[in-house]
C-alpha cells in the first residue's frame, strides 16, 4: 500500500501547490481532521504534509488581512482535534525561529520528501528476455 499512500501524497501535492506560486491553498482543516482520523497516526506523512499546508497558511501574506483573520471552522476543529493544534505547533517548534528575528522564506519541501519509502527485500528480479511467438 505503499505505492497507493505516495500516490496520495501526490495528488494533494498536485491540488494544493507547492508554495511557490501564488495559487498555492490551504485545506479546509475539517478535511485535514478526517485524515487525522482515519490515519491514526498524526506523524504520518500525508498528516505532516497536511499540517504543512495549514501552517503555510497561517504565516501567508495572504491571510494578513483577512477577515475574520482564521477560517472560522478553524476553532471547532481545534477544540474537537488538539492532534492537529499539537503537530502544528510541534512542526513550528522544529524550525526554532527566535522571537524578534526574520522569519525565513517559507518554502514548502518536495512531494518526494512526504513519500514513505518503498520496501526493498533486498532481491533484484532480472526481467525476462522478451520472446516472439510466430
Amino acid at each position: 500500500m505503499v505505492g497507493l499512500r505516495n500516490a496520495a501524497v501526490d495528488v494533494i501535492y498536485n491540488h494544493f501547490g507547492d508554495g511557490k506560486q501564488a495559487g498555492t491553498k490551504c485545506p479546509d482543516l475539517r478535511d485535514v481532521e478526517y485524515i487525522f482520523d482515519a490515519m491514526n497516526n498524526s506523524e504520518s506523512h500525508m498528516c505532516r504534509l497536511l499540517v504543512v499546508y495549514v501552517n503555510f497558511y497561517l504565516f501567508s501574506k495572504k491571510r494578513q488581512n483577512s477577515r475574520p483573520p482564521l477560517p472560522v471552522d478553524w476553532a471547532t476543529v481545534l477544540e474537537r482535534n488538539g492532534r492537529i493544534g499539537w503537530s502544528m505547533i510541534s512542526m513550528m517548534a522544529d524550525w526554532k525561529w527566535v522571537m524578534g528575528s526574520n522569519a525565513p522564506r517559507m518554502t514548502i519541501k518536495h512531494r518526494h520528501d512526504f513519500h514513505d519509502p518503498m520496501p526493498f527485500d533486498g532481491k533484484l528480479v532480472k526481467p525476462e528476455p522478451e520472446t516472439i511467438s510466430l
